[in-house]
């Protein structure tokens, strides 16, 4: 059933209920946006015999806020069926929901047909608009929208600008990003955090590292405070570039500019330190966080990731008694990792039982562990248990994959079961699996 049809029935089915109070049904349906109730907007907006504008415009804003973009566009037309006009805020909201839900084609539509229904295109109509090209990192065309705002004498506010900015941040133009920076000072409009956020996002693409660390200096200049947000998105970029010193730089400076850290900050310091193999710094920073903000999952096993290159079972299996210890559950993330060390030490008998404990945690082992067990059992040379994981890998009805299989090809090389090998290029073939 079509949403135009739904949206019919649902007004008949309704409209034998009507409300005495008009008044108190439209601002019933307000609330309902604001809480993204959209259904029972919807209930409330179909119990009105006469619905005026202002009861479809909250109605349509309730749907937008749910991304329920064809319910907003079915109120909107239903709303010009009974000959009522539509105004501004009607149609801002239609064309949010429709940006929201990134169908850009029936966005434009809408944006094109303000002049048909006699509207004016305002900063808001402009702005929705201009953010929704963020998906698809068409900076462009949302500059090119921000010109023709200009030639409208529509003002843009900051609102516009960081919509336009956002819009560099997928393909990383970070040149675009700071010319937009620029223009916002040279207009004498009041950057806010989201600002510096999105310009620094953009930097990530190119791994412009140094130029968040320029932007966060300048702030003290901008008069507004960096916000906790803006400072993580800097020390991803320094993860971007493996620069692992300035990330713990940032960090140390936050104080400095009155940003309270937060767990997310401290994961993105982890990241980068454990992708640069430093695993004492990130034992450290996990003491640090402990004390100030509290880890989470994704910490610790951002920090067990980084003992991989270290050979560092024994600390890796510390690791997952401290976290049961601190009330935290381990996923198979943290099995993947802590068996990805052992692989590394070539502790293959180790390696098993962590397989074994996934099962026993009511986890489900993914082709990541089979995987990481099978290159354990290739350090060590146990092909017989690179075998019986390749069969378990068919049993679970994971798909081996060519990391797998070169691992237990190895392990059947080295113990020199040349028919062994042979056998495991023929199941590669017959599983249509590539050969490196």
């Amino acid at each position: 059933m079509s949403i135009s049809s739904s949206c019919s029935r649902a007004a008949s089915c309704h409209n034998k209920s009507p409300s005495s109070n008009p008044k108190l049904l439209t601002t019933a349906i307000s609330q309902c946006g604001k809480i993204i109730q959209w259904r029972k907007a919807l209930v409330l907006l179909f119990q009105q015999q006469q619905s005026n504008v202002i009861a479809y415009s909250s109605a349509i804003n309730a749907c937008a806020k749910a991304a329920e973009w064809q319910w907003s566009l079915c109120l909107l037309e239903d709303l010009t069926d009974r000959r009522a006009h539509a105004n501004e805020v009607t149609c801002n909201s239609a064309i949010a929901a429709c940006a929201q839900a990134n169908e850009l084609k029936r966005m434009q539509c809408l944006f094109n047909e303000y002049e048909q229904r006699g509207l004016r295109r305002n900063v808001i109509t402009h702005s929705s608009v201009i953010g929704a090209y963020k998906a698809v990192g068409d900076w462009q065309l949302a500059l090119t929208l921000q010109h023709d705002m200009e030639q409208l004498f529509v003002r843009a506010n900051i609102v516009t600008y960081n919509a336009a900015i956002s819009t560099t941040e997928p393909g990383g133009h970070w040149q675009v990003a700071m010319i937009a920076l620029q223009v916002i000072e040279a207009c004498q409009v009041q950057a806010s955090a989201v600002t510096l956020t999105s310009t620094i996002s953009a930097c990530r693409g190119d791994g412009k590292w140094q130029l968040p660390l320029a932007l966060l200096s300048d702030h003290p200049g901008r008069d507004m405070q960096a916000s906790t947000i803006a400072c993580n998105a800097a020390i991803s970029t320094c993860a971007r570039g493996a620069n692992w010193r300035d990330a713990v730089y940032l960090l140390q400076g936050l104080p400095v500019q009155h940003v309270r850290a937060d767990v997310i900050t401290f994961n993105a310091v982890a990241t980068v330190l454990s992708s640069a193999h430093h695993w004492k710094r990130a034992e450290q920073l996990l003491g640090e966080l402990w004390q100030l903000a509290g880890a989470n999952l994704v910490t610790y096993n951002t920090v067990l990731s980084a003992y991989e290159t270290a050979g560092g079972w024994a600390r890796a299996q510390r690791f997952l008694r401290d976290l049961d210890a601190r009330k935290l559950e381990a996923s198979t993330v943290s099995y993947n990792t802590a068996i990805s060390v052992c692989a590394w030490d070539g502790d293959w008998k180790q390696a098993m039982l962590l397989l074994q404990q996934v099962a026993v945690q009511w986890l489900q082992p993914d082709m990541i562990s089979a995987t990481s067990a099978v290159s354990a059992c290739e350090q060590a040379e146990a092909w017989t248990n690179a075998l019986e994981l390749l069969t378990r890998l068919h049993e679970e009805r994971l798909e081996a994959n060519t990391v797998a299989y070169a691992a237990a090809i190895s392990a059947c090389q080295r113990a020199g079961h040349a028919a062994q090998v042979k056998q495991l290029f023929k199941e590669m073939r017959k599983q249509a699996v590539p050969a490196n």
